[in-house]
């Protein structure tokens, strides 16, 4: 897809995926593929969607960070959507409104509220550049106070690390949050959820007929089996408790 999410072509020669995502962390993917394409096709933040049993492997795009033309084949490497948010700064000085979510400024609110506060002023529309608002590409969710009231200063810092900042202060106070940016139908999509991401799964099967399981193996380890234990008890010497177990 092009940077706007519009589709140009599918790959149908990829020989390799590795691809990773962590919670509140940027993931990484690399495919390399035989397709003989266009390099502008492979342009900077350039996106690709990896589908796995026709899901999208991740709920994210894939922006295109390096490319390789190997002799018959490309090798493309990428970051998730979650990077925009690294190629970001807090660029704004200390003491102000803009920097100082805290109290001495009458701005410490729910956790989510701080992170959507960063996120619509300085990639969003309250950026007092306008040229650093992406509103045209990038969404925000509205405020839905979740998590405990927080405070934080974050001049000059880079906007990731000032939402995983709010994320561990929340979870240290009790209620985990999570934050994603994830694609939808006319813009990408930042939001933050409380407990958990995606669906809660009560039941997760593994098995080689569900291709969930590679190079399986079941081990029978009698490495460290003992048959008899002898277990001592309160006394010293002579008079020391003990006992025999066995098994």
């Amino acid at each position: 897809m092009d940077p706007l999410g519009v589709e140009i072509t599918t790959l149908t020669g990829v020989y390799s995926i590795s691809a990773s995502r962590s919670l509140n962390t940027v993931g990484a993917a690399t495919l390399s593929f035989f397709d003989d394409v266009n390099p502008d096709f492979l342009g900077q933040d350039y996106r690709i969607g990896i589908y796995r049993n026709n899901y999208l492997l991740g709920d994210t795009h894939w922006l295109i960070k390096k490319k390789i033309k190997l002799i018959d084949s490309w090798r493309v490497e990428c970051k998730d959507t979650l990077s925009i948010l690294s190629d970001r700064i807090v660029s704004y000085a200390r003491e102000t409104n803009f920097s100082e979510k805290t109290i001495e400024y009458g701005l410490e609110a729910p956790a989510d509220y701080l992170m959507k506060a960063f996120m619509r002023e300085n990639l969003g529309t309250l950026a007092t550049d306008t040229t650093r608002d992406l509103s045209d590409y990038l969404a925000i969710e509205d405020d839905l106070s979740l998590g405990p009231t927080l405070e934080k200063s974050a001049s000059q810092q880079i906007i990731m690390n000032v939402l995983s900042s709010l994320a561990s202060d929340s979870q240290a106070n009790g209620t985990e949050l999570y934050f994603d940016v994830r694609p939808g139908p006319s813009r990408l999509f930042f939001f933050v959820k409380s407990g958990h991401l995606g669906v809660d799964n009560q039941e997760i099967v593994f098995g080689p007929e569900y291709n969930n399981l590679q190079d399986a193996q079941i081990q029978w380890n009698y490495e460290n089996e003992k048959s008899v234990i002898y277990v001592g008890g309160y006394g010293r010497g002579a008079e020391q408790i003990i006992r025999k177990v066995e098994d």
